[in-house]
């Protein structure tokens, strides 16, 4: 396996964690915006949960309209992510879910129950929180 690759949820967990927003003293921002890039595969995980760690302690939007191709390891980031947000007490929304992330979702096991549907949506945005 490559350096640097994401073997586990743990592993993703472990690299998310940090001082959680309730122990720190800053704020949470209202809300800090991912665009996901066309391709979610492995040389992109490592960019995703950068990008993560870069939005914890704020309320995230993830726009997920671009997607053409999600694969295992940076689904696992979000699902990471989103259990990440969860336990800070923190609003997580997957928006404008592309038709190629949905399908990807349902491939790997991931069904929009999973990201909890928020209420008042069109079944396009995924929210957990």
């Amino acid at each position: 396996m490559a350096a640097g690759c994401i073997t586990d949820i743990a592993q993703i967990v472990r690299r998310l964690s940090g001082d959680s927003p309730q122990d720190a003293e800053r704020q949470p921002a209202a809300e800090s915006v991912i665009q996901l890039s066309q391709v979610l595969d492995l040389k992109a995980a490592s960019d995703l949960l950068r990008d993560l760690k870069d939005a914890r302690g704020h309320n995230l939007r993830i726009d997920a309209s671009a997607v053409e191709h999600l694969g295992a390891q940076c689904a696992q980031a979000l699902m990471a992510a989103a259990r990440t947000w969860r336990s800070d007490g923190l609003d997580l929304v997957v928006c404008n879910s592309s038709d190629k992330f949905t399908d990807a979702c349902v491939v790997l096991g991931i069904s929009p129950v999973t990201f909890c549907i928020s209420e008042g949506d069109d079944g396009e945005n995924y929210s957990v929180g």
